[in-house]
């Protein structure tokens, strides 16, 4: 079974972490600016009635398909540190409702079965801190060399 790699610079993440990054963006998203992303065609009807977003909204909303549709997907640094503190709220919460540290193998033992939990398409707190534990390394990365992250499937 296939899945999604997140890089940034010289950093790799675990195989197979970023399988459910849609997903996790999604929800950083939601915490960002109170509402769900738009998807492809829910952005595309917007821009032809006058409605698409703007600034910050547009550039996450471009970035969140980008790695949900591209075979090679980009988060631009400006989106990696806009969407970090999010992140890593959303990770500290997701680790304390399990009761574990932000270590691979704690996390690995919590990552449910499927492809629905595996790409995002069911909620999984285990699949999203693994997610997590390299989406946020790469965010930091990102931010400080102003590299843009790699999701590549």
């Amino acid at each position: 079974m296939g899945g999604a790699v997140i890089q940034c610079g010289d950093f790799e993440g675990e195989d197979k972490s970023g399988s459910p990054i849609p997903a996790v963006l999604a929800e950083a998203y939601v915490r960002a600016f109170g509402r769900p992303p738009r998807g492809k065609v829910g952005a595309g009807l917007a821009r032809l009635l006058g409605r698409g977003t703007e600034g910050a909204e547009a550039q996450v909303e471009r970035a969140i398909l980008s790695v949900k549709y591209d075979e090679e997907g980009e988060i631009p640094p400006e989106v990696a540190e806009l969407l970090l503190p999010h992140l890593m709220h959303y990770q500290q919460a997701l680790l304390q409702q399990l009761g574990i540290e932000d270590d691979v193998e704690r996390i690995s033992e919590h990552r449910g079965g499927g492809a629905g939990a595996k790409y995002g398409g069911k909620p999984d707190p285990g699949w999203h801190l693994y997610c997590l534990h390299d989406l946020v390394k790469a965010c930091h990365k990102s931010s400080k060399e102003r590299t843009p992250i790699q999701v590549l499937w």
